[in-house]
């Protein structure tokens, strides 16, 4: 687990890590905020693909059964044409760079899974680490200035930490339709995320299975009321709904804005 954190905050910062197959060595590095393309062919001795999720080419209106594909970039590819791959839509899709593209491997799949749990975009730049630049990585990875993960492990990343979560604190919150409420915040052993259980009632004087309801974290809805979803609508009732039923644990996940867990 130390290691995939370490590798996500490397990721975070700009840095490429290692993903090792078992058959293969390869260089990763986040498409959000990377420096050079060129700087990871020279350091790799080989030349870079993007890896893209199968969701980011269906937005571009092409199908592919694969969970993601990896696109071979040519020499000269500016920061900017790589964006755009990442953002393009159905109308603008940069067809020229799509070609060549091919499924992805179980390497090229867990450095597109380490970006999406370092909270970026979900599109690597990966390399292959040719043979001529194997002894330079393996010096840089025993000095330290280069981290190196199982594929699996980081492949396992996106489930989290079961059974880790560390409960940082809890204070008493009052809610409009449920005075005795407090919230209890967790935390998973990353740091990049926190989940908020909201406790309505006393859950000791309850006989039986505790009720549960899972809500998104919708930040317009919840917060702004936005007419867009109604998620705070549900997020109210079912406040209200849980105090008369008598005790709850309401949790607030957070996912993405409008999306009921």
């Amino acid at each position: 687990m130390y290691h995939i954190e370490r590798a996500i905050f490397d990721i975070r910062r700009g840095l490429p890590v290692v993903i090792n197959s078992g058959e293969q060595r390869l260089l990763v590095q986040a498409l959000e905020g990377s420096r050079s393309v060129d700087a990871l062919a020279r350091l790799s001795g080989a030349r870079p693909t993007l890896v893209l999720t199968r969701h980011r080419l269906e937005a571009m209106g092409m199908s592919l059964t694969a969970e993601a594909a990896c696109l071979p970039l040519p020499e000269h590819v500016s920061e900017h044409e790589l964006n755009q791959l990442a953002v393009a839509n159905a109308a603008t899709k940069p067809s020229a760079l799509l070609s060549g593209l091919k499924p992805a491997g179980a390497a090229e799949r867990s450095a597109v899974a380490l970006m999406r749990r370092a909270l970026l975009i979900p599109a690597a730049l990966t390399a292959v680490v040719s043979e001529r630049a194997q002894e330079e990585v393996a010096e840089q990875i025993a000095q330290g200035r280069l981290l190196e993960v199982k594929a699996e492990e980081a492949l396992a990343c996106l489930a989290g930490a079961p059974g880790m979560l560390k409960r940082v604190s809890e204070a008493n919150i009052p809610l409009e339709d449920a005075p005795n409420s407090r919230f209890v915040l967790f935390r998973e052993p990353d740091g990049l995320r926190e989940h908020v259980a909201v406790v309505i009632g006393e859950l000791d004087s309850l006989e039986g299975p505790v009720p549960l309801r899972m809500h998104s974290a919708c930040l317009t809805g919840d917060l702004f009321g936005s007419l867009r979803c109604d998620c705070g609508e549900q997020l109210r009732n079912a406040v209200a709904d849980i105090r008369r039923w008598g005790a709850v644990y309401c949790s607030t996940l957070p996912k993405r804005g409008g999306e009921l867990a």
